[in-house]
């Protein structure tokens, strides 16, 4: 055999290990990756601990002393003060709009109102004499007053004017003057006063005579 023979065969059995090795190494690679996805590791354990709940004694009772109270309260009264006469609601009944729940004596009220209507029916019959006038029998006792009111009038006054003329000579004295004046200018008075109550009988009172009497008559 030649010599560039030889050199060729050398040179092919090389190339055909290295082709052989290649492949093994690319086989024994696929191997190893299969075993490594095949085994799986393996698992922890788990340590569970197991306790048997016996009867429990009255020693390891606890107790503790509290108050229940409600989510939501609603505060109920009465807008005037009174004595009590009736509950009807007592706590945690259900109660429904319009239900009674309590009442108070409503006896004061009731004698309040009709001192308030007392006072009404005055006032009224007041205002009725001030617009109409007086009864025929009233007219007639003032007209009777006026008359005796100018009668004491005249006499104070002749008693005033003779306890003048005593003091001016000096026979009298200033007590006894002014006594006099005074018992003249009360039955002067006196006098003026009946004879305006005599008009408003007869002739019924101003309207701001009225107006002011209304003003004043109690509620």
């Amino acid at each position: 055999m030649s010599e560039k023979k030889k050199i060729s065969a050398i040179i092919g059995s090389a190339c055909s290990l290295l082709v052989l090795v290649a492949i093994g190494y690319v086989l024994y690679n696929q191997y190893v990756k299969s075993q490594q996805r095949i085994t799986l590791p393996e698992p922890e354990q788990i340590v569970v601990r197991v306790y048997t709940v016996g009867q429990t004694n009255d020693s390891d009772l606890r107790t503790f002393p509290g108050f229940a109270k409600e989510a939501r309260r609603t505060k109920a009264s009465f807008r005037i003060p009174g004595e009590l006469l009736e509950l009807n609601a007592t706590l945690g009944v259900t109660v429904k709009e319009d239900d009674v729940l309590a009442k108070l004596d409503p006896r004061d009220f009731q004698l309040a109102v009709e001192r308030l209507e007392h006072s009404l029916d005055e006032a009224n019959a007041v205002y009725t004499a001030l617009k109409t006038g007086a009864r025929a029998e009233d007219v007639a006792s003032l007209k009777s007053q006026l008359e005796a009111a100018k009668s004491s009038e005249e006499t104070a006054k002749v008693q005033f004017e003779r306890m003048a003329n005593l003091l001016e000579s000096q026979t009298a004295s200033k007590a006894m003057y002014d006594k006099a004046k005074m018992d003249y200018d009360v039955a002067k008075a006196a006098r003026e006063s009946l004879e305006n109550q005599l008009e408003k009988a007869t002739t019924g009172a101003r309207p701001e005579e009225i107006e002011a009497a209304l003003w004043k008559t109690p509620c």
